[in-house]
Order: structure tokens, then sequence, then C-alpha cells
């Protein structure tokens, strides 16, 4: 279909588009607004496609700043980018304090921790302070309770037994063999080294 001249087309365009007004347009519209009687002051924005609403906001704006008032744009004002980047560093500055806080708390409590145990090996609670305790609790030598013999030595020497008489070393009630002994650092390993 071929368009009526004359007629404007009654297609709307699918974005509408800002106007921008510069500062020049805005004072040469209310130089001329202010000379028009009241008649005149209702038809005028009504002929340049203005509000009268928005008139009045750049005559607000010119009496508070002349020029000044009129070029600066409406709308919100642009932010600066320094404004998010320092907001994320105030986040992460309160999460890494969070994190030190719970860092110094597990410190703490690691201090309290080894402090105790020192105490409690002192006086012989915590192993190897004391003398060896059988299953009842009875103090004495390991497993049999007699030197150089453990329980079912029968006449077999001791070959092959180890701790408490039991085969490969493991003590009565203990499914492991002890920890071999380690030479201290810096002096040689090995039988008669």
């Amino acid at each position: 279909m071929g368009s009526i001249p004359g007629v404007p087309d009654p297609e709307v365009p699918a974005k509408a588009r800002t106007r921008v007004f510069t500062a020049a347009y805005k004072a040469r519209v209310l130089e001329e607004y202010d000379r028009l009687d009241k008649a005149g002051k209702g038809a005028y924005p009504r002929r340049e496609g203005l509000y009268t609403s928005l008139v009045s906001a750049w005559r607000q704006r010119r009496d508070r700043g002349a020029r000044q008032g009129l070029a600066r744009p409406a709308g919100r004002a642009v932010a600066d980018s320094r404004d998010g980047e320092i907001r994320g560093l105030q986040t992460r500055v309160e999460r890494l304090e969070a994190e030190l806080a719970k860092a110094r708390d597990v410190i703490g409590i690691q201090g309290k921790f080894s402090a105790l145990w020192g105490q409690l090996a002192a006086d012989g609670a915590v192993g190897g302070g004391g003398p060896r305790r059988d299953r009842l609790g009875r103090a004495g030598q390991c497993a049999g309770g007699r030197a150089g013999r453990g329980r079912g030595d029968r006449g077999v020497g001791a070959a092959g037994r180890g701790a408490g008489g039991l085969p490969g070393g493991a003590a009565p009630g203990h499914p492991l063999p002890p920890a071999p002994r380690l030479a201290p650092a810096g002096t040689p390993a090995g039988p008669g080294v």
C-alpha cells in the first residue's frame, strides 16, 4: 500500500527516541514563552511539542543557575565508576576481616589445647608419663606381669616374640606392633654404626 499525500504515517517506531534539547534551544523557548500572554503560553508548548511541566523545570533551573543549569541534562547524575570499585573493595575487606577473626579464634583454641595437653602429659594423665597399666588399670610390667616372659611362653624361647611375648611384637589389646625407634637427626642410622 502506498501512503496518501498529506496524511501522516500511523506507524509507530519500535523504539522511542529520547529528545535532547540544547542549552541554546531551552533559552530561546524560555524567552519566547515569557513574552507571551496567558492564551499564548498554553498554545506555544503544544506547537513546539513540549510539556508545560518541562518548560517550568527549565525556568526553575534558569533562575537557579542561568546557563550552567540549562546545560545540565535531565535525569540521574552519571555515577562515578570508582564508586562501584570502592563498594567491591569494602565488601572484600569485610569478608577478609571475618576470615581473619575466625583464624585468630582457631589459633587461640589451638594454643589452649596445646597448653592443656602439655599439662596433662606433665601430670602423667596422657601416654608415656607414668608406669604402664594393663586393661584393668593395674600398674606394673607389660602383658604377663613377669619380667622376661609373657603369657604363652611355656618353655619356648622368646625368639619371634615381641613386647609382651605376643607374635609380631604387638602388645595385648593393641592390634599393631609398636612403632620402630628412629635415630635422632644428624646421627648415623643402623645397628653398630
